[in-house]
């Protein structure tokens, strides 16, 4: 420490300073009462110790979403970004207002920029490349949270670049100097240049950039003395230069750079020129360049980053090497290094194809003081049996026009027959409604649902998942979203003429494979309330909503069974925002409370009154319609 900041020096003689965020030496409970699990909290206090630049990598199911959140409301990181799928924005709105009361901006295209009076901000990953206010430079998060960061897979695309151009890591700099630059059609240059400072043994000691540095000037090296004899620095590269001109001069720039690199300190003297004749360059002083000039020692504004995912390589290494690069710039600054150092490669005959990591626990020794990994089966004891989660999405443009006309037809008949609300004929007109009032977000359900069972498949090679549904249609659409990604999903409904077979298959403990196709079982909630044991697996989607939650709950208890292999189970909610589903949580979850729910060797005990929470949902949609969705 020096003072408020942190000096940070690696093995290898590199060293730098950044600010040191402070870290508020308290514990935490979320605002409505939810404390962190055990291992949670080691994520929270690694983070801290990491200066708040990690990736948590844990398991699906174990709360990274909530980790990151604790992370910034813990030491008050605001303003915080929240860059996330599209699909997702909406669940991280409902989970930050559920657990902290905070609301937040949800911004919708690149042209919004962020509000200040809000303490956080979430943007889609196609929003953030297309913001035109990043470039103005007055929005300066504390943290950036990335959410399944795995969507930063490319050095060069424009979603990193905008992601580099929020995080200020040298002061005096209105945007970032940045590392592989995309040169448009002068790929060649950049390959090149790399090539030119790995042959004259620079990449260890001399960065490498390409940027506009003002009309003047083609080039500029910069250095400085960080020990007896060893000196480091950065070559820079005018970024128009190298994109306009023509190849020759570029090439004799770099190498005229390159040449003050191998002799600082030397000006334009003969000894310089010598050297920059001896690797190919004209050694010839221009009005231009100024020679080699010292890098002042600047604190560098810091921005927290808490990436997340479960899955950070999704189809080769190489994919990973830009989230480490903005995590840790100058441990991961070079592309080609990372490489070279930690991933298989071969050629193909006419490019290089990149496989997985190699020197795997090198790999992991080298990051094990930035990269969190708790899997299931570490942290097993600090779960409980049964786990309940929400995952919220919005209805589709299409979906949500039929349901804000069907929600207004239920008004206006509720409106007109309240009187008599509870007679046999109307209360069969209100379930007719809310039945089709389910069926709807069944639908707006089939592709959100279908996005996180490939994640989850994605995520774990082993693990099975069953999706419960209540339509027939809506298990229909979603088998066929299987279908198309060649996966033949094990399906199961009452009328099945192999209901007995199936139900024989699912209760094996290999279920009966790791292939994806066999790994997924879409049921019937109400088929698969009895006789059916799923042992095997630990983890379920319930898509569309019941009536009764007994009839829920009697399907979760079919996990929990003699034999079991699982320690806990995950039971998922899939849930749209601003439907019945949402008043469905109000009203069951509340009942919930009070009714006493226990698992006796598999079997249901709660005892729930169907006729009275239909009643008492169609009053809560009478009474919250207009207030919530301005019907």
């Amino acid at each position: 420490m020096v003072g408020s900041a942190l000096l940070i020096t690696y093995k290898c003689g590199h060293s730098f300073i950044e600010d040191k965020i402070e870290v508020k030496e308290t514990s935490f409970i979320f605002k409505d009462g939810t404390p962190l699990y055990p291992f949670q909290n080691e994520d929270v206090a690694l983070a801290e110790s990491a200066n708040f630049r990690v990736l948590i990598n844990d398991d699906p199911g174990l709360g990274k979403t909530l980790t990151g959140l604790a992370i910034a409301l813990k030491n008050k990181l605001f303003p915080c970004l929240v860059v996330c799928k599209a699909a997702l924005r909406t669940q991280w709105v409902v989970e930050i207002h559920n657990r902290t009361g905070i609301i937040s901006q949800l911004i919708k295209n690149g042209k919004d920029g962020p509000l200040d009076f809000f303490p956080i901000h979430i943007i889609s990953y196609d929003s953030l490349r297309n913001a035109k206010w990043i470039d103005e430079g007055e929005y300066k998060p504390k943290l950036i949270i990335l959410d399944e960061c795995q969507a930063i897979k490319n050095i060069d695309s424009k979603r990193t670049r905008a992601l580099q151009g929020l995080i200020r890591e040298v002061s005096n700099q209105t945007k970032p100097r940045t590392f592989n630059v995309d040169l448009a059609k002068r790929e060649k240059i950049k390959t090149m240049a790399q090539d030119l400072m790995r042959h004259h043994g620079l990449v260890d000691r001399f960065e490498l950039f390409f940027e506009d540095i003002g009309k003047d000037r083609l080039g500029l090296c910069e250095c400085r003395a960080v020990a007896d004899g060893i000196i480091k620095g950065r070559i820079t590269v005018s970024q128009s230069h190298a994109e306009k001109d023509s190849e020759d001069d570029v090439l004799d720039t770099i190498l005229h750079e390159i040449a003050h690199a191998i002799t600082p300190g030397a000006g334009h003297r003969p000894i310089w020129s010598e050297c920059a004749k001896s690797i190919g360059g004209s050694g010839n002083a221009v009005a231009w360049c100024e020679g080699t000039i010292a890098i002042e020692e600047n604190v560098a504004t810091h921005t927290g980053i808490i990436a997340l995912s479960a899955t950070p390589i999704k189809n080769n290494a190489k994919e990973y090497f830009p989230i480490l690069n903005i995590l840790q710039p100058k441990r991961f600054a070079y592309e080609s290094h990372y490489l070279n150092r930690y991933v298989d490669m071969y050629n193909s005959g006419y490019y290089a194809k990149y496989g997985g990591l190699r020197r795997n626990s090198t790999f992991f020794s080298d990051t094990a003081d930035f990269i969190i990994r708790h899997r299931r089966e570490d942290v097993l004891k600090d779960l409980p049996k049964l786990r309940r989660g929400h995952k919220f999405f919005p209805l589709g443009d299409d979906v949500a026009r039929a349901y804000a006309a069907l929600s207004g037809e239920f008004q206006k008949f509720y409106d007109e027959n309240e009187e008599s609300i509870g007679s046999q004929e109307n209360q069969a007109c209100i379930l007719a409604f809310l039945n089709k009032m389910r069926h709807l977000t069944g639908y707006s359900k089939v592709d959100p649902t279908f996005e996180l069972a490939q994640e989850f498949l994605e995520a774990d090679e082993s693990r099975k998942l069953t999706i419960f549904h209540h339509h027939i249609d809506v298990g229909d659409m979603l088998t066929a979203k299987f279908r198309s990604i060649g996966v033949e999903p094990l399906r199961f409904w009452a009328e099945d003429p192999e209901r007995g077979r199936k139900i024989g298959q699912c209760a094996t403990s290999h279920w009966p494979s790791t292939d994806p196709k066999d790994r997924i079982l879409i049921a019937s909630t109400l088929a698969s309330g009895e006789g059916l044991n799923l042992q095997a697996c630990s983890d379920a989607y319930i898509m569309e909503r019941q009536w009764n939650p007994a009839n829920e709950e009697q399907a979760e208890g079919r996990f929990i069974r003699i034999g079991s292999e699982a320690s806990f189970v995950d039971i998922t909610y899939v849930t749209a925002t601003k439907t019945i589903d949402e008043f469905m949580i109000d009203l069951v979850e509340r009942k919930r409370e009070n009714v006493s729910f226990t698992l006796n060797k598999g079997q249901n005990v709660s005892v729930y009154n169907e006729q009275s929470i239909i009643r008492d949902l169609a009053a809560l949609i009478a009474r919250e319609n207009r207030k919530r969705w301005s019907v």
